[in-house]
C-alpha cells in the first residue's frame, strides 16, 4: 500500500494526544496515516533524548512483533547520530 500524505491542518499537541488516544485500542491503517498526515514537524533538536514507544494495533501482519520483542523505544544523540 502506497501512501501520500494529504493536506490538511496541523494538530495542536492536545489534539494530536487526544486522537492518539482515541486509536490505542484499535484503528484502521486508514485512520493512523490520517493521524500522522496531521502531526506537527518535529526538529531534529526536539528529538535528542530516549523516546518510549508503542503500538497501534491496525491489524496489520506484524502487530504485536514490537512487545514480543520488547521493543522499549528509540534513544536520538544528535541531528547526526
Amino acid at each position: 500500500m502506497q501512501h501520500m500524505k494529504q493536506a490538511h491542518p496541523e494538530l495542536s499537541v492536545d489534539e494530536a494526544r487526544a486522537a492518539l488516544r482515541g486509536l490505542e485500542q484499535q484503528a484502521t491503517p486508514e485512520a493512523a496515516l490520517a493521524l500522522f498526515d496531521r502531526l506537527p514537524t518535529v526538529r531534529d533538536t526536539e528529538m535528542i533524548g530516549a523516546w518510549v514507544g508503542s503500538e497501534i494495533t491496525t491489524g496489520h501482519g506484524l502487530n504485536g512483533a514490537l512487545g514480543a520483542f520488547h521493543w522499549h523505544g528509540k534513544r536520538f544523540e544528535g541531528p547526526e547520530a
